[in-house]
């Protein structure tokens, strides 16, 4: 009887043993279970960041390819209207013509491709050693003022010649584009730095061609007339702002001007 009871006793803790046992494999396959869990979403993160940056890259690319294809149209039609003059003289067209219009395009898309991973930055004081290492410094301080993460800066160097009192611009060959790409989206934060930082009147910009430099110059060219012509007072503006003689008479002792309606066309 003895026997049997320590037998069951003995039964009975294998059994809870066994239990525990699974509980703890329970319990550690629900911990192997989140872990994998949080693995799988940080790949997805990091995933969906590459995925937001190539789109960006994307976009920055269709711009360019956007205005490269603009220049070609112009091109194309001042090449037509050169054509329809040399129809009217019945003069043939000259292939020679056509073949510097597609060396042209092709030199200035090649060139933009070279300047894909460039910035432009003026404002940075120069220093007196002329150190690359100073200048280099100087960006990576102003790409961290923009909140720019881990930015990437391969070279520096001041474009120009050296003028005493002034500050050469600075160009920068970024390692890679989500660099340049953030810095360029981030740039206008700079001016509004409190007043009194050293970053407030630095300036950042795409490394342009000449041909993009010379649109963009006309484009600011058009913007200033345009905004010149709103400024300047419409006939009835002019009219309103003039001193009224004829349409208006003093009332009384105390010089006080009553305005009347403008006499009948």
């Amino acid at each position: 009887m003895t026997r049997s009871k320590t037998e069951k006793n003995n039964n009975n803790k294998a059994d809870e043993r066994g239990n525990a046992g699974d509980v703890d494999r329970d319990h550690q396959q629900h911990k192997d279970s989140e872990s994998d869990l949080t693995a799988t979403l940080l790949r997805l993160v990091v995933k969906v960041t590459e995925v937001l940056t190539a789109n960006s890259n994307l976009q920055s690319e269709i711009k360019e390819l956007r205005d490269c294809n603009i220049t070609l149209l112009q091109r194309i039609e001042t090449l037509e209207d050169k054509s329809g003059e040399w129809v009217n003289n019945s003069q043939p067209v000259a292939m020679s013509d056509v073949s510097a219009l597609v060396s042209t395009v092709a030199d200035e898309m090649q060139a933009r491709r070279d300047k894909e991973l460039n910035l432009v930055i003026y404002g940075i004081e120069e220093p007196e050693s002329d150190s690359e290492s100073e200048d280099k410094n100087s960006v990576c301080e102003v790409l961290t003022t923009l909140q720019v993460e881990s930015p990437n800066v391969t070279t520096v160097f001041r474009m120009g010649r050296k003028t005493s009192g002034r500050s050469r611009l600075l160009k920068v060959y970024c390692g890679n584009s989500e660099t340049r790409q953030s810095a360029l989206q981030r740039a206008k934060k700079l001016k509004d730095l409190p007043p009194g930082h050293k970053h407030r009147r630095v300036f950042v910009r795409s490394d342009l061609t000449q041909l993009q430099r010379d649109q963009d110059f006309k484009k600011r060219q058009e913007t200033r007339s345009r905004q010149q012509g709103s400024a300047q007072p419409t006939n009835r503006q002019r009219h309103s702002a003039e001193p009224s003689s004829s349409h208006g008479h003093r009332a009384g002792n105390r010089g006080l001007r009553v305005a009347l309606p403008p006499p009948l066309d």
